[in-house]
């Protein structure tokens, strides 16, 4: 460590007095460093990205009682009315949400990059969710990343 003291503080030019000086306010200074970053560190948090992505379904309209595959809910196309084309067993309807990175062409298929998450059956082929002020037909799926942002 060096220390420069002025000619009255260290009581002369003795070698010892400065270094007795140095010492005792050297490590007095390393003390008051110390004790600054420790509270500072505790003043401060780390920062961390998270959040909460809602989906709210409100609504859905399956008149044919079809999968998006387009086959039947029932089992195939054996189970769809030749004359009304429309499939036979209806439907139980639940939701899927999938967030991953942006498709121009979106697949179903693929993993889920940031997550996924599935609402419980809201109803058959076609409905309209009965309370969603208390949360019916709400999906929601919590993230700790930080969001991708492109094109600046």
């Amino acid at each position: 460590m060096f220390c420069v003291l002025p000619c009255e503080r260290a009581g002369g030019s003795s070698t010892t007095s400065r270094a007795a000086y140095c010492r005792l306010h050297g490590g007095l200074f390393h003390v008051l460093v110390l004790a600054f970053v420790v509270l500072a560190g505790s003043c401060f948090q780390c920062t961390s990205g998270s959040g909460i992505f809602e989906l709210q379904v409100l609504e859905m309209s399956n008149p044919l009682s079809e999968l998006s595959s387009g086959e039947c809910c029932g089992g195939g196309n054996a189970a769809r009315n030749p004359l009304a084309n429309r499939c036979t067993v209806p439907c139980q309807t639940y939701f899927r949400l999938c967030l991953k990175e942006y498709q121009s062409n979106v697949a179903s298929t693929g993993s889920c990059s940031f997550g996924n998450a599935s609402s419980q059956v809201l109803g058959r082929d076609s409905f309209i969710v009965s309370d969603p002020d208390r949360g019916v037909g709400k999906i929601v799926l919590p993230f700790t990343f930080r969001w991708t942002v492109s094109g600046f």
